[in-house]
């Protein structure tokens, strides 16, 4: 795995795979997210393949204000961030793969505030894994872009349906301020054409402890009985 931190860049399109874009457009869908001091944005996702999809995004323990930047686009103001990273206030963005998908890129275009938090953290889980680490990064005021590479193939074993992944964003060091997340990519290829073995990543064995947030990033051990899409079996260990 790699990482970049690209400063005042905008994402890259992708140029070939397929890709899951969260851009939140003001354009009416079937999930929407509205502020009284802000605009109306999209929350669900642009989803290149009906094999490769994202879910749209929980924000926990946050308080969320489109704003707009340009015509028909708007940035998140997320509020209510901890001086620590703190499992109660994070985004979370979810999706599946029918069939095996390598994760070729992660992007995550935000814009830092002066009084807002200094710092953002990645964590990744895959079919139905532990949540790793991916960065932990100082955010800089003004418009920025966080670049992972090469993260690893999200596949069904033979206890799932679908592959599973789930990334979480936690800014932390800085509680009186917003954060604004402006862009979230994932870029995936067919994992049969993918040839790369992502640094450091290796299995470690497994687990048969109840995950903490399903793909939707609802508290599982909070809920009620039934059927839904969650995530913890497989921990993944970067060295």
């Amino acid at each position: 795995m790699r990482l970049h931190l690209l400063a005042g860049t905008l994402i890259p399109l992708a140029v070939s795979g397929q890709s899951i874009t969260w851009s939140w457009l003001n354009e009416p869908c079937a999930m929407m997210l509205s502020c009284d001091t802000g605009c109306t944005a999209c929350n669900v996702p642009s989803n290149e393949s009906p094999q490769f999809m994202g879910t749209n995004v929980a924000m926990i323990g946050l308080d969320v204000c489109p704003f707009p930047v340009q015509v028909n686009d708007n940035v998140l103001l997320t509020y209510g961030w901890s001086d620590a990273p703190q499992p109660g206030h994070r985004v979370v963005l979810s999706g599946i793969a029918l069939v095996p998908v390598h994760i070729d890129s992660l992007f995550v275009r935000g814009i830092g505030m002066a009084a807002g938090p200094h710092r953002i953290r990645v964590d990744l889980a895959m079919n139905n894994g532990t949540p790793v680490p991916m960065a932990d990064q100082e955010l800089v005021e003004g418009s920025s872009t966080l670049l992972l590479d090469d993260l690893g193939t999200v596949q069904a074993d033979e206890t799932m349906v679908f592959g599973t992944f789930q990334i979480t964003l936690t800014a932390y060091q800085g509680s009186a301020g917003a954060w604004g997340l402006d862009e979230v990519r994932v870029v995936g290829s067919p994992a049969s054409l993918s040839t790369s073995v992502p640094e450091g990543l290796q299995a470690t064995g497994t687990t048969s402890a109840i995950p903490e947030c399903d793909l939707l990033g609802r508290a599982v051990r909070s809920m009620a009985p039934g059927p839904r899409l969650h995530a913890g079996a497989i921990r993944m260990q970067v060295r």
